[in-house]
């Protein structure tokens, strides 16, 4: 390892005393820390809004924060996150967490580049080495619900990842990493993107491939047995996209491809490595009509077809679909969306829209029979195909935001009915303000998680799950490069829908249970200057399931830990981060980051009868560094190291599964070359 990180400071020493003089980025460098809060997101709102006044509690990070800390995928963006967390599901699958909540099924909304990139059948998203960073403009991060406005897989937090376009790139751009460890190679990545504006044609296209490891240790499953991870636990990501928009009208298209091959399964190792798929082919097409100048009227179709959880021989992805094994599906979404907004109303603003999907799944040959719709009591006696499914879902939702002199009301509402589990209703309503250096945020919410097509499959008798969150926030501008933020929480899940699996037959089943929730408090610390950037938080959650029992409803085990109320299983209360960006001669700069995470309680093994044994999992202080350089020629240069300290940190599953907590990757020495030319329009 010491020769492979003596390589890697040397390449980097040669470009940077070889490197023309840095071309900084205008924008980002010189403006000050006030105008940088008061940049307009429009995830919270749906309409330009500065992130103190949104009707949420916001995270912005830019491109710049991003690249500088040396991020390899979005779960190193979402670790110096206040709320998030990651957990293991099944078949090395990681998931998210927000807030002591496990939001892996259908909780947590990822929209990338637009596009909804939930998997339809259960709703998840998977982790680790997927997502490229590399080209991305802006993350906007809702921490806090967004059903009103986002459906029902935005339960407690959505994310927007806004990517490069035309205007960003203005030519090509070209980006490869890679990544070394004690036990070998972890990643290595390459990106090309491409993007021009010719009068009113926009065209945007990018390419992004790799190969990575998910670990490098062994895994012990909760039985005792173990296998070597290196090499035996590939991930293939693969994304390509292509925008092309044309005055107001837009065409986008994606295809994200993520595979990888596990042996961990659900509880006990398999003897045989399996191949898991999770492919997605996405397009939109929208047109924004401005009509009289009076309203805006955008009208838009998105079309999703997916192939998740599909299982295969361990072979390189693409192999022929005959070989799958156990579990073989297709889900396809056709959602068509109208949304309406106005701004003629006197100090409102007026968004309304409705939207219907038709979702379809089709299970393949090769699946074992008990995923068969056939299996399911709803399917019985008919005469319907027992391998198809069809289900519909009508949508409308309303919010107005009034400029109430000494405050901002937003008050918003969504209903929905779906063809299988009925209607739900959702209202929100939040009361923000900036007054000078300083603003508050009063918010209330409720907001929901439909159950999606495989909870269907497995138990049709699911009813939505609801989510009520109290939010309050208050921010203070200290001086113009020091800025203060504090909020806190209170979320209560009534008829979560949870998975099981059952220990005599082993097939899983989900369950509408009583109640789970959290409550705590977030605080976030930026300073701005001349030299640099500094962000600190602290994220602070605990278990409501005392609470619970006072007022006579059930904690659901699941997600509990007997013996420490406070806890929720496979998740800290306590989390603390450190990011900094600080120039050190010309354009080179360090950015050290540290992520602490205290003592988490998980599901580790099995004793003599066979019962799962709960262990504390201690501190864990995840420390890193990134050197980086970027020239006027556009060329940019950065060396990483991570977990510094090679803590042995590892990813528990946070609800009674029978999954031992998987090894995540151990100290790893990165370098990334990345060519993108300056250029006044765009970001670096």
């Amino acid at each position: 390892m010491r020769h492979v990180a003596q390589r890697l400071l040397a390449v980097v020493f040669v470009l940077v005393l070889t490197r023309p003089a840095l071309a900084q980025d205008a924008d980002l460098d010189t403006a000050s820390l006030a105008e940088l809060l008061d940049e307009n997101v429009e995830v919270a709102a749906r309409r330009p809004t500065s992130a103190r006044d949104s009707p949420g509690v916001i995270t912005l990070l830019s491109r710049q924060e991003i690249l500088a800390s040396g991020a390899r995928d979005l779960v190193d963006v979402l670790m110096l996150v206040p709320g998030f967390q990651f957990g293991v599901d099944v078949e090395s699958v990681v998931g998210a967490g927000f807030r002591g909540l496990w939001g892996h099924e259908g909780k947590i909304l990822l929209l990338f580049d637009g596009h909804e990139m939930n998997e339809t059948m259960y709703g998840t998203l998977q982790f680790g080495s997927h997502f490229p960073v590399d080209l991305i403009k802006r993350v906007e991060i809702i921490r806090g619900p967004g059903s009103v406005m986002y459906g029902g897989n935005a339960e407690l937090a959505v994310i927007n990842v806004v990517l490069q376009e035309s205007s960003d790139l203005d030519g090509a751009a070209a980006l490869v990493s890679w990544g070394q460890r004690a036990e070998g190679w972890a990643r290595g990545n390459a990106s090309l993107s491409y993007g021009k504006k010719l009068g009113d044609l926009r065209i945007t296209g990018s390419i992004f491939g790799g190969l990575g490891q998910r670990a490098g240790g062994d895994y012990v499953d909760a039985n005792g047995s173990r296998f070597q991870m290196q090499g035996a636990t590939s991930i293939e990501p693969l994304n390509a996209r292509l925008s092309v928009a044309y005055r107001a009208l837009e065409l986008k298209v994606m295809v994200d491809r993520y595979g990888y091959s596990q042996r961990d399964g659900y509880d006990a190792i398999q003897e045989q490595a399996t191949f898991v798929r999770f492919d997605s082919y996405l397009a939109s097409l929208q047109y924004d009509l401005e009509v009289a100048e009076l309203f805006h009227l955008t009208p838009r179709i998105e079309i999703k077809r997916q192939y998740p959880w599909n299982e295969l021989i361990d072979q390189p992805a693409g192999s022929p679909s005959s070989d799958a094994l156990g579990y073989n599906v297709i889900a396809d979404r056709l959602t068509g969306k109208v949304q309406l907004r106005t701004e003629q109303v006197p100090r409102m603003s007026l968004i309304g829209g409705v939207e219907y999907s038709l979702d379809a799944a089709q299970v393949l040959e090769g699946t074992e029979p008990y995923y068969y719709f056939q299996s399911k009591p709803h399917e019985a006696g008919g005469d319907r195909d027992a391998s198809r499914a069809y289900f519909t879902n009508l949508a409308a939702y309303a919010q107005a935001i009034a400029d109430l002199w000494y405050v901002n009301l937003t008050a918003g509402a969504r209903y929905e009915n779906h063809s299988q589990f009925g209607s739900s209703f959702v209202p929100r309503l939040a009361l923000t303000r900036a007054f000078g250096p300083f603003h508050f945020k009063a918010l209330a919410a409720q907001a929901f998680r439909s159950p999606a097509i495989g909870n269907i499959e497995l138990s049709p008798s699911l009813r939505s799950e609801t989510t009520t969150t109290f939010e309050l926030e208050v921010g203070y501008l200290i001086a113009q490069s020091v800025a203060l933020n504090v909020n806190g929480f209170d979320t209560t899940i009534s008829d979560p829908i949870v998975y099981r699996v059952d220990e005599a037959t082993s097939q899983d089943d989900y369950l509408n249970l009583d109640k789970v929730g959290t409550r705590g408090l977030e605080a976030e610390v930026r300073v701005k200057a001349s030299w640099g950037s500094v962000r600190l938080s602290y994220a602070f959650y605990q278990a409501r399931s005392t609470l619970m029992r006072l007022s006579g409803d059930q904690a659901v085990e699941e997600y509990s830990v007997p013996g420490h109320g406070l806890y929720t299983l496979g998740f800290t209360p306590h989390k603390a981060t450190l990011s900094a960006s600080v120039r050190i001669w010309r354009g080179l700069s360090i950015a050290p980051s540290a992520i602490l995470l205290g003592r988490r309680w998980a599901y580790t093994s099995t004793d003599a009868d066979g019962n799962a044994v709960l262990e504390p999992l201690g501190t864990t202080v995840l420390l890193n560094a990134a050197l980086s350089d970027r020239s006027e020629s556009g060329l940019g240069v950065s060396l990483g190291v991570y977990n510094i300290l090679g803590q042995r940190f590892a990813y528990s599953q946070p609800y009674q599964g029978g999954h031992a907590p998987l090894p995540g990757l151990e100290r790893e020495f990165g370098l990334r070359l990345a060519y993108q030319p300056q250029h006044e329009a765009g970001e670096p």
